[in-house]
């Protein structure tokens, strides 16, 4: 029986050792969970504050995209206004160019246009030299000094060499009116 009884108090000792063993670990391990659990919930609130600065991130990134589609777009619009405004600029100068050829043209028919008149003129006054008939010849008075004081206006303009030009007056309801004559002096000519 002491064998037992030996064995049995060896028995309680072992169990009491691995019962104090087991509450050491036990307690061990509620430690290592804290912290484990403490550890959790600073990753969980590093992982949520990470998350966040994704989701701003994403939401830059979207923002910054959306600006350079915009950016590329009114680049575009801009490009193809350039592009209309350039085409515009070539057609604007041709016409200016074709508008000076014109001009030219013009000029030449009208240097002609005086040439022929003044031959026609010549050849009609010779005509009328041959026929006795009387030529009417007129000289524009210019303003007098006193005129000029007075702040008045000429009425009457030498238009070209045969042509001489009445402005119209508002307040007489006077017409504008165009006479021609054989030769018009102006102003101080002979």
């Amino acid at each position: 029986q002491s064998l037992t009884e030996q064995s049995r108090a060896e028995l309680a000792r072992t169990v009491a050792m691995h019962n104090t063993h087991l509450s050491e670990l036990n307690d061990q391990h509620k430690n290592k969970l804290e912290q484990l659990k403490e550890e959790l919930n600073d990753t969980s609130s590093e992982l949520g504050n990470l998350q966040e600065q994704l989701r701003e991130a994403k939401m830059a990134r979207m923002e910054l995209m959306l600006a350079k589609d915009e950016a590329v777009d009114e680049m575009e619009n801009a490009l193809e206004k350039a592009r209309s405004l350039e085409s515009k600029m070539r057609e604007m100068s041709d016409r200016v160019k074709e508008t000076e050829t014109l001009k030219k043209s013009n000029e030449r028919l009208h240097l002609s246009l005086q040439e022929e008149t003044e031959k026609r003129k010549v050849l009609h006054n010779t005509l009328e030299d041959m026929k006795g008939r009387i030529r009417v010849y007129v000289r524009v008075r210019p303003l007098s000094k006193t005129e000029l004081k007075a702040k008045y206006v000429s009425v009457m303009t030498k238009e070209d060499d045969r042509t001489c030009v009445m402005a119209g007056d508002a307040a007489t309801a006077t017409d504008v009116r165009d006479w021609e004559f054989d030769k018009i002096f102006h102003g101080s000519e002979a």
